[in-house]
């Protein structure tokens, strides 16, 4: 009988970020005659952080736009000692311009930045899915969640209970639940919230770089600036862009709307100020704004990174 008297076990160990899903493993085994065998196998590791903050989003293909996997903030960014940090702890911060909030990404290490806008759709589309995120418990039964609609001035804290939705929402209607469930089993927080500044995508029609977009090349159309349009008016958005838009649902059904307060400039996601510079019920979940809001209106920011 021979006697194992060698075992090699090579593991890869990543720790930022750590959130790729696996591992490769080689194991070598070396008896007493130096005869050896290798055997290769993969270990999954579930992909999260350690404190629960971040979340992995699934790759997806939205009205035929892919978007890779990727991990996201579970809360809006909040700087902490310089730091983007996702707590729930403290307001969000917030009053951040494009290249600012990508800056604070950035920082966090390689692979990080700005929350784009294919990733952002890609975490509108499956919410809206999800029965649970439609007040009427069916998708498309009565409205989608669009969370905390008042001014962002006064955006309260989160909570680390997710069964706390409701929490620090005056008055709440049942659709200002600041929760959503996403496929995964993972809650995200305060994502019908607004605004949420986003970087354009590589290759997405109407970007003029990661900072700013066209609205008529973006849409596809001519669009008038201080205008807003529902998104089943909108016919010619090209297919690069198709992600953009929650299928047929309207702004009565908590979707939100196209805002155009200017021809171009940055992009804005979420709850953003009405043309009055009043957060309203119509507002939503897939509500877009290009060229608008100022610093004014205390954008906030979500950082991302690769799953892999």
């Amino acid at each position: 009988m021979r006697f194992i008297s060698t075992v090699f076990l090579a593991v890869l160990i990543a720790y930022t970020p750590a959130f790729a899903d696996d591992y490769p493993v080689k194991l070598r085994v070396t008896d007493s005659s130096n005869a050896s065998a290798d055997q290769d196998f993969t270990i999954t590791v579930n992909v999260g952080s350690t404190d629960g903050t971040w979340l992995r989003i699934p790759a997806r293909s939205s009205n035929g736009v892919y978007t890779p996997a990727f991990i996201v903030m579970k809360h809006l960014a909040r700087l902490v000692s310089g730091v983007a940090t996702s707590t729930p702890a403290g307001s969000p911060s917030s009053g951040w311009s494009h290249d600012t909030a990508r800056n604070y990404c950035q920082a966090l290490g390689t692979g990080y930045g700005l929350m784009t806008v294919g990733q952002y759709m890609s975490i509108a589309h499956d919410a809206l899915n999800q029965a649970a995120n439609w007040t009427g418990a069916a998708i498309g039964s009565g409205r989608v969640m669009n969370g905390y609609y008042l001014y962002p001035q006064n955006h309260p804290a989160a909570s680390s209970n997710d069964a706390q939705g409701y929490i620090n929402v005056p008055s709440p209607g049942e659709y200002q639940r600041r929760t959503l469930l996403l496929s995964t089993g993972g809650i995200i927080w305060d994502m019908g919230n607004g605004p949420t500044v986003v970087s354009c995508d590589d290759g997405r029609p109407g970007c003029t770089g990661a900072s700013s977009a066209n609205a008529n090349a973006f849409f596809g159309q001519t669009l008038t600036a201080g205008s807003s349009y529902e998104f089943n008016t909108l016919s010619n958005i090209p297919s690069g862009n198709a992600d953009v838009k929650p299928g047929n649902y309207t702004s009565a059904q908590g979707v939100g709307r196209v805002y155009i307060p200017a021809s171009s400039g940055s992009i804005y996601m979420g709850n953003v100020a009405s043309l009055a510079g009043v957060y309203t019920t119509n507002a939503g979940l897939f509500e877009i704004n290009i060229g608008g809001p100022t610093s004014s209106y205390l954008p906030f920011f979500r950082c991302t990174a690769p799953a892999n």
